[in-house]
C-alpha cells in the first residue's frame, strides 16, 4: 500500500506486484507496458464483458503486465490463450496477467469454489426429494383407480 500511496507512484506508467517469485520486477514494480522507461501503454484490441467472465484481446511488444481494473478477489481464474496462468494481485487492489510479446487473448472467469460446492449439494437434494417424491406420486395413483 505504500508504494501505491507514494507521491512519485504513476499508476498509468508502473503497477506494483503482490506476490513471491515475481518474473518480472526491480524493487516490486515495472514499468507497466515498456521496461525500458518511456511511457507507452496502449489499450487492449478488444473487450468482451459478461456478469462472470472477461474475454480480451491485446497485442503486446514486449513481456509486460496487464492490469485490469477489476478488484482482486478469490476465485477469479485466467487463462492466456487457453492455457492457465497466474492472477496477480497489482496495485493493492487490482488484477494483473504478465503477457509475453505477440498477440494474445485473456480470459477471466469467475468460479469460486463455494459456487460449485452450493450448485452440487442444490442437486443432490433435488434429486433426493424427486426420489421421495415418487413413491407419493404412486400411492396416489393407485388409490384413485
Amino acid at each position: 500500500m505504500a508504494a501505491v500511496l507514494a507521491p512519485t507512484f504513476d499508476p498509468a506508467a508502473q503497477v506494483v506486484i503482490e506476490g513471491d517469485s515475481l518474473p518480472l520486477s526491480y524493487d516490486g514494480t515495472l514499468e507497466a507496458l515498456n521496461p525500458a522507461g518511456a511511457y507507452s501503454w496502449k489499450p487492449v484490441d478488444s473487450l468482451h464483458e459478461g456478469w462472470n467472465r472477461r474475454t480480451i484481446h491485446l497485442t503486446a511488444s514486449s513481456p509486460a503486465y496487464l492490469v485490469l481494473a477489476y478488484t482482486f478477489y478469490p476465485g477469479w481464474l485466467a487463462t492466456i490463450d487457453n492455457q492457465p496462468t497466474h492472477l496477480w494481485r497489482a496495485n493493492y487492489t487490482l488484477m494483473a496477467v504478465l503477457v509475453e510479446p505477440g498477440s494474445h487473448e485473456v480470459v477471466l472467469t469467475y468460479r469460486p469454489w463455494w459456487l460449485t460446492v452450493g450448485t452440487a449439494i442444490s442437486c443432490l437434494f433435488l434429486l433426493i426429494s424427486i426420489l421421495l417424491a415418487l413413491p407419493l406420486r404412486a400411492t396416489k395413483r393407485k388409490k384413485i383407480v
